[in-house]
């Protein structure tokens, strides 16, 4: 996949230079920046938003317009999830209540 890549800056809030990585897979829908050294973290993600669409939007974003699974709040992996499964991932399907895989 010609669409992963991965680069450094330096970190706004400690100083570390190229302290700050960047990786962003689009067809993965991942993407991280964060420094190494410090706490500093862009808290953006890649949300499939519909059947054609990805869209960059903070989490909280994704929580109000329900693109993160409601149960675990990790993502939707998939626009299926959002549509046909009421924002629940597959994982969260396919464990019972009481934890245990069905």
């Amino acid at each position: 996949m010609g669409d992963r890549y991965t680069y450094y800056y330096d970190c706004p809030k400690c100083g570390k230079k190229n302290g700050v990585e960047v990786y962003n897979a689009p067809s993965c829908l991942m993407y991280y920046e964060r420094c190494e050294h410090c706490d500093y973290r862009v808290n953006k993600n890649y949300y499939e938003t519909d059947e054609h669409t990805i869209s960059m939007m903070t989490d909280e974003e994704a929580d109000k317009q329900g693109y993160r699974c409601k149960l675990c709040k990790e993502l939707c992996l998939n626009f299926d999830d959002i549509k046909n499964h009421n924002s629940i991932c597959w994982i969260c399907r396919d464990v019972d209540p009481k934890g245990e895989i069905k």
